[in-house]
């Protein structure tokens, strides 16, 4: 990177900063903000070799702008910078205000105390937020910045209030909370810039362009070319696979330095025995850069750190790979239990009561006997509309739990649900809805506390329940919920039933079943309608077998 280059070659100026570079390509310029302790008293003569040195070092017919900033902080204005890097960088904790920061500045030194509650500091602490804003810090600035997150205890309603307003902010900005699975590594070695001890996400996860990532995968089509328009660069491109079948390109740079005698005594000035040293470190150092490049072979596993964007060649996801290590990938952790309480009440879908269905038997639907399960547990039926059954590519479009309680249909819960996407037909019609109407329904990620408080504790049934909970579960953990319910398989549980109750009807035939039990049925297709029948079936045939 060019600032690297700038250490290199002005070791006295360790405490500079490259703030800002930005390439405007129709114009063929390249604006540079450097930034540096008390840079208007800074020796006019370095500021010159150094943007001497920068425009040097640009691309083959650009023109470079260099321009210094002091850098110096005051708190206002360190809480106003910080408050930026949120809002650019990390949107979803963008509600984080500056009544929430504590700033101390002594000398050249920022300590910021980050108050916040414990299901931000959890989700804080999932992403490694630390150690990468900490990063950030140091890239920007030359102050020596300790930063520490402070958990405010607050009441549950009061967290509810914020929650949502912090989700209803996001979603009006379409910067909904993105999820983010992890993969362990370990044996890790450095290879091209810095040794990557981060745990990378999935390449599923890269939807559009962000700030730096991690991510982790084989290589695959691995092509190594000097630069077209600059040969002492040479452009390392490969194919990043993962093991969820997903991949993204990827384009490292790796600048050779000029070996050339000649050059060397021309541009540093050197004697021609200095210039002759130094040219034979240069290429040991690039012999050194090119194997590594070599060692990056077809099959290898690697974690590699980078900014993904769109290219501008193929309208493709691309990733700018700053640093690549060697690695091994390990199993994933297996899902822990929820870290956030039930919510004491719900807040974005509301479930809807129903007065006791019982029968006595399939040929009295309005018998009030009283009746339960065979056993205590508390069941909820699970169904769902989707675009497909793939956890981290498909969405859900609607979604229906439908509660039994000792025997009794007690509660329902059903949303659509906005996909974020245009969706087919043939789905929405299954679904009952339109395309127009459906984006105005809350996403999935601002309905997971209220899901999880309708079917947490319950066991639950569903032809596609576990994959459902997968879906679920995707957007939950970043939030601190899992969703660990037991699963029923609903064909075990059906056939048992209907065997018992000496009821001879494929179990998955749920009309047939329905029109046995005289239960409505208008729908196999819509969650909405096929929850409820199942579990009203369940309560027919149960009141059967308990009358055995």
């Amino acid at each position: 990177m060019l600032i690297d280059q700038i250490y290199q070659n002005f070791p006295e100026l360790s405490d500079l900063r490259m703030r800002r570079i930005t390439v405007e390509k129709y114009r063929r310029k390249v604006n540079c903000e450097l930034s540096y302790p008390d840079a208007p008293d800074m020796d006019k003569s370095v500021q010159r070799r150094v943007i001497d040195f920068v425009k040097q070092n640009l691309p083959q017919g650009y023109t470079g702008y260099v321009s210094f900033v002091n850098d110096a902080f005051s708190v206002a204005s360190f809480q106003t910078y910080f408050s930026d890097l949120l809002r650019e960088k990390y949107p979803v904790f963008s509600d984080i205000g500056k009544d929430k920061l504590d700033v101390t500045i002594v000398g050249r030194t920022i300590t910021l105390v980050i108050n916040v509650g414990s299901s931000v500091k959890k989700s804080m602490d999932s992403i490694d937020f630390l150690t990468e804003v900490q990063a950030d810090f140091a890239k920007f600035t030359c102050y020596n910045i300790d930063v520490r997150l402070n958990e405010v205890r607050s009441t549950v309603s009061e967290q509810s209030i914020k929650e949502q307003e912090k989700l209803v902010h996001l979603a009006l900005k379409r910067e909904l909370l993105k999820p983010s699975r992890y993969f362990n590594i370990s044996d890790v070695q450095t290879y091209i810039g810095k040794k990557i001890s981060a745990q990378p996400m999935y390449i599923s996860d890269l939807k559009s362009d962000t700030g730096l990532c991690v991510v982790c995968g084989t290589i695959r089509d691995k092509k190594v070319n000097p630069a077209k328009n600059n040969p002492g660069t040479q452009v390392c491109k490969f194919v990043l696979e993962d093991e969820t079948g997903h991949s993204v390109n990827c384009v490292l740079f790796e600048r050779l330095q000029i070996t050339d005698v000649g050059a060397i005594m021309d541009t540093l000035g050197k004697g021609e025995a200095e210039a002759k040293t130094l040219s034979e470190t240069r290429a040991a150092s690039n012999d050194a850069k090119m194997k590594k490049l070599t060692l990056l072979a077809n099959g290898t596993t690697v974690a590699v750190r980078g900014k993904a964007g769109y290219s501008g060649f193929s309208n493709r996801l691309e990733l700018i790979v700053y640093d690549v290590s060697k690695c091994r990938i390990r199993p994933l952790a297996a899902l822990r239990s929820s870290e956030i309480a039930v919510p004491s009440e719900y807040s974005v879908v509301f479930p809807q009561s129903y007065s006791k269905f019982r029968q006595l038997n399939l040929d009295d639907a309005e018998s009030q006997a009283q009746h339960t399960l065979t056993d205590d547990k508390i069941y909820t039926i699970l169904y769902a509309n989707s675009t497909g059954d793939s956890v981290v590519d498909d969405k859900l479009l609607a979604i229906c739990a439908v509660k039994i309680v000792n025997g009794n249909v007690t509660e329902k819960l059903f949303t659509y649900i906005n996909p974020e996407r245009t969706v087919d037909d043939k789905l929405l019609e299954d679904c009952k809805i339109v395309q127009s109407k459906l984006i105005f329904y809350p996403t999935l990620t601002e309905i997971i506390a209220d899901l999880y408080k309708f079917l947490h504790g319950s066991t639950v049934i569903g032809p596609a329940a576990e994959t459902v909970l997968a879906m679920l579960n995707y957007y939950a953990q970043p939030l601190g919920y899992v969703f660990d319910n037991e699963v029923v398989s609903q064909h075990y549980y059906m056939t048992n039933l209907l065997t018992s109750a000496n009821v001879k009807i494929n179990p998955n035939n749920i009309g047939s079943i329905a029109k046995k039990c005289k239960v409505p049925f208008d729908s196999a297709s819509f969650c909405g309608e096929i929850a409820l029948t199942v579990a009203q079936c369940i309560c027919v045939l149960t009141d059967k077998l308990r009358q055995k």
